[in-house]
């Protein structure tokens, strides 16, 4: 998903006039979309780059992060609450004597 992510930034330049070298880059993942501060389309898909470049993978791990501290008790008790169960993902691979 990371990677996708960076292909709305991703642009190639191509000549549109072999006289006077003149050269225009579009978005790889749409070449409709000119890579320019001019284009509406490329500035309003520059912020929705920027926006899931913060959520994605900054704010997902911190998620998670939150999530092994809040469920650490039960999960080291070994009395699974309905929390630990339902982020069994996260943890059921570790023996609970060396959870975090």
């Amino acid at each position: 998903v990371s990677r996708s992510i960076f292909k709305a930034r991703k642009c190639e330049s191509f000549s549109i006039n072999v006289l006077d070298e003149t050269r225009r880059s579009y978005l790889m993942a749409d070449l409709d979309v000119l890579c320019s501060a001019d284009d509406d389309k490329y500035r309003e898909l520059d912020l929705i780059f920027w926006s899931f470049f913060v959520l994605w993978p900054v704010l997902v791990p911190l998620t998670f992060l939150v999530l092994l501290l809040s469920l650490r008790p039960a999960v080291r008790a070994q009395r699974i609450s309905p929390l630990a169960n339902a982020c069994r993902f996260l943890w059921r691979d570790y023996d609970a004597d060396f959870i975090f």
